[in-house]
């Protein structure tokens, strides 16, 4: 967002309507998931929601679209927008900077907590990134799929709570804001979570929908 004010004052908004931070599950290794010991949770470590740190996108994150529509009056997503699935599934989703009143959100899991949601990005009007952060020129990728692990049975939370973990599909292990620049599962590319024998892989569509490719065989 162009001046501190105007981010807080979002940021704020979005708690008042019932939104937690959007944050960041930051993982060493060659896997962009591994076993929850070589993994840490970032607070605030989403830089694309407003919500998190808000460097490289200023959207709210499908996950707090849904918590403003569970707890506000005013829905933002409804059942059109958001589906909840448990098994292995092709289904095709609009990016969250449309308008569009088809299906935005993806919720997967095993328990009935989801343990990943899945929503698309696209560089679109608001949400187009910046091309310099720090005064260094930046390759933001903001075109394709974006993980969320959420509620986290690892953490021995009782009861679970909601926690929106943005997932880095493209992970190198390093810790600079360079690694920020591309955490989407982009074309080309397949997420795999060990732990719960998870596969997530997406491609974009001629119009512009995503197509995501889950796998819990």
């Amino acid at each position: 967002l162009p001046t501190d004010f105007e981010y807080f004052y979002v940021h704020e908004t979005g708690h008042n309507l019932g939104s937690y931070h959007d944050n960041k599950y930051h993982c060493t290794g060659a896997l962009p998931f591994g076993r929850p010991s070589d993994c840490e949770h970032r607070e605030y470590g989403n830089w694309y929601s407003v919500m998190g740190r808000s460097f490289l996108g200023n959207h709210f994150s499908g996950i707090s679209k849904s918590s403003f529509s569970s707890s506000h009056p005013t829905k933002w997503l409804d059942s059109q927008n958001e589906i909840w699935i448990h098994n292995s599934q092709q289904i095709d989703i609009d990016p969250i900077e449309t308008s569009s009143g088809n299906l935005l959100l993806i919720d997967f899991d095993n328990d009935m907590k989801p343990e990943y949601t899945v929503e698309a990005r696209s560089p679109v009007g608001y949400d187009i990134p910046p091309n310099l952060l720090n005064g260094e020129q930046i390759n933001v990728n903001l075109d394709g799929v974006f993980l969320y692990r959420t509620y986290d049975p690892y953490l021995n939370q009782t009861p679970l709570t909601l926690n929106a973990r943005l997932v880095d599909a493209h992970n190198t292990g390093l810790s600079t804001f360079f690694e920020e620049n591309d955490n989407a599962l982009s074309i080309g590319r397949e997420f795999y979570d060990p732990v719960l024998g998870v596969r997530i892989k997406a491609r974009k569509l001629t119009n512009g929908k995503f197509r995501v490719f889950i796998d819990n065989t």
